[in-house]
This record gives C-alpha cells, structure tokens and sequence, in this order.
C-alpha cells in the first residue's frame, strides 16, 4: 500500500524503506519491479541473520524470510539492497545528487603512500575496479606532475601538484579523467585541515569554487569524501563541517568516509545496470 502511493506521488522521486516481513512477497516484487524504472527504491531489511530473524518475528510476528531470497527478489526487481541506517542515508543521498555511473571503474583522488593501497582495498571489496588509466592520461599527466613526491597512476596522488600548480593543474586532470574511456566515475578524497594548514581559509574557498566548476567539466560522478584530518581535533572537524557546509550549499554530496562513498557508488552502478537491461 506505502509503495503504491509513493508510487503516484509526484512528489516523491526516490523511496527509501526499512523492512522487517513481508506478509505477501509476491505482491511486493510485483509492485516494486513496476516502480524501480521510474524511481529508485533503497531497502534496508531487518532480520537477515538466523539471530535477526528469530528477533523480527518476536517484534513483528512476521517472517523474515532467507536472506538468499531477499536478494534475489531485490536483483530482480531492481530494489537496491542496503545493510545499515549509514547505507541508507548516503545511498539516498547519492541518488539525490549524483548522476548514476555507467560502470564500476573508479579513479581515487587524494590518496598517498599506503593510504593509495588501502583505498584501492576497500574499493575493491565494494565491488569496485580500480583499473590503469590509459597511456593518453598518463603521459598528459606526466606533463604536469612532478614525478618527486607524486603519482600519475591510478590511484592518483597529485595534491602537491594541486597546491603548487594552482587551478590549471586540477582543470587539466579533471579534463583528462572526462576524456579517459577507463574511468566510469572520481572519488576524490579531501583532507579538511590540510588545505587551511597549506593556503588558509582564502585559499580554501577559493579551492572549493574552482572544484565545483571541474566536477562540471567531468561530467561524470564524483563522489567527494570529506575527513577532518590525523586525531580528528576539535580545529580539523571545524573545519570539515564547514567545508561539508559549503558544499551541502553548492548541492554537492560528501561522503564521511571512503567505505560508504565506495559502497554508494556501487549499489548506485547496479542500479544502472538494471536499467540498461530493462529498457522498453
């Protein structure tokens, strides 16, 4: 009843829902699998565990049902399935406002050392790829980055560059990445504190203003992934807050951390490959 209404509401263009039983599961795939090619719906379902199951029906009186079956429905229909309140959120979020990706091979931004190996980690356990960029871009990049200190290499470790060749060196990475064919979408990891401790809050805005026009030149999603920085000071989660501020302002989405921007980016790319499949 709740999807069928959400269904028609004009004012509603993305449903989210956590689930504990379904009384008619039949009723429901078919509701949602008539739904999901015009809105996304995001379901977090209670009761997946064999300890959760026996918890929902003690609170609901309803069956959980196998988590084997929940998936299934959710491939099917086009649900996209979440398994925390934090999941929920930010893959709502996302889907408000970010175009949805045409694949799962992401560029990492922001990265260094062994941070670069353990993004590249845990956005490969998200379902992600993190694949080579081509030879064109690298040996553009090359052009530009110094080779001390940096990376041109997926991941990419070019903040230096950034602070030091100002916004032509971000205008011209980010045109690459729009023209590289290896690259579906951008998570761009940013450290809230370094950029004050490097240029101040002048050049902070200023950042942020440039950043906002080259994600327009991108043209695909670029999932921005907002931390405060080491030991999270009460100066550096300041800071960090209004940074997220600027950019809640702009309509850009920031991530609290790299796992969930990955996570997002990925139950996003699913969707679109249930739309791809499902055209009229």
């Amino acid at each position: 009843d709740f999807l069928k209404y959400l269904a028609q509401d004009e004012n509603t263009k993305i449903i989210g829902a956590y689930i504990e039983g379904l009384k008619d599961g039949r009723a429901f795939f078919e509701e949602a699998k008539s739904i999901t090619r015009e809105k996304p719906i995001v379901a977090w379902k209670g009761g997946e565990t064999e300890g959760g199951s026996r918890a929902t029906q003690s609170h609901t009186g309803s069956l959980a049902g196998s988590y084997k079956i929940w998936r299934a429905l959710c491939r099917q229909s086009g649900i996209i399935p979440v398994i925390s309140m934090e999941e929920l959120l930010t893959t709502l979020a996302a889907l408000q406002k970010l175009p949805l990706p045409q694949g799962t091979n992401v560029a990492i931004l922001g990265g260094a050392g062994g941070g670069s190996v353990t993004m590249t980690d845990a956005a490969e356990r998200e379902g992600l790829k993190v694949p080579h960029l081509s030879e064109k871009t690298i040996r553009a990049l090359e052009e530009f980055v110094p080779l001390q200190g940096s990376s041109v290499k997926n991941p990419l470790d070019m903040m230096g560059a950034f602070f030091r060749g100002g916004q032509d060196a971000l205008i011209k990475t980010f045109t690459l990445l729009k023209d590289d064919p290896n690259i579906d979408a951008l998570i761009f990891l940013q450290m809230a504190e370094m950029y004050v401790r490097r240029g101040g809050r002048a050049f902070l805005d200023a950042f942020i203003k440039h950043l906002l026009e080259c994600i327009k030149v991108l043209e695909k999603p670029t999932f921005i992934v907002l931390e405060g920085g080491r030991g999270q000071s009460l100066q550096s989660e300041a800071i960090r807050q209004e940074m997220q501020e600027k950019y809640n302002q702009a309509g850009i989405m920031a991530f609290p951390s790299f796992s969930t921007a990955a996570r997002a980016l990925f139950n996003m790319s699913q969707y679109q490959d249930y739309l791809s499949s499902h055209k009229y």
